[in-house]
């Protein structure tokens, strides 16, 4: 009974040994799988914007001539991720770092890293797994010439950045 007794024990020894590390490999994979669902952004291209009679549109770089910030980037194709319905936020954040926003309270927030973060931007779109251009626009709300200077960009699908840029205004 002692030799059965030990041989038992050294038999459920292993099987813990073996279910821990089986645990220890689904977790990893785990994260792995949520690693690969996340979306990317990129080719993200950002421009200042002249507006001109009949709704034509010139780029241009000089600060008092902007009257809006064009984005256009590319969503990755992922068959991992979750296809449908899709938030996208983009953050323009000036060159003393103020995020240019339309307003202060909780309509113009969202959630990231466990904060409620102002956006410039916002869009619905539908993600069906396949590469997918978009392009937005933030019309700039004041008369005053756009400060000159480095701006960024920051693109969240997700509760997770997707895509950065920079782009300067002269």
């Amino acid at each position: 009974l002692e030799e059965e007794n030990r041989t038992l024990s050294t038999k459920y020894e292993e099987q813990v040994s073996i279910t821990e590390e089986l645990e220890k490999d689904r977790t990893e994979l785990e994260e792995k799988v949520t690693q690969a669902a996340v979306l990317k952004a990129y080719n993200i291209v950002c421009e200042g914007i002249r507006m001109r009679a009949g709704e034509r549109e010139d780029v241009t770089f000089k600060a008092r001539r902007v009257d809006a910030i064009r984005v256009s980037f590319t969503l990755s194709e992922n068959p991992v991720a979750e296809p449908g319905p899709k938030t996208l936020y983009v953050r323009i954040a000036r060159p003393d770092n103020v995020i240019v926003t339309r307003g202060k309270d909780d309509a113009f927030t969202f959630e990231y890293e466990g904060n409620r973060i102002n956006f410039s931007m916002k869009e619905e779109i539908d993600y069906q797994n396949k590469a997918l251009d978009v392009q937005m626009h933030w019309n700039k709300q004041t008369e005053e010439p756009a400060m000159k200077g480095v701006y960024s960009v920051s693109i969240y699908a997700d509760g997770r950045e997707i895509g950065f840029s920079q782009f300067e205004l002269e």
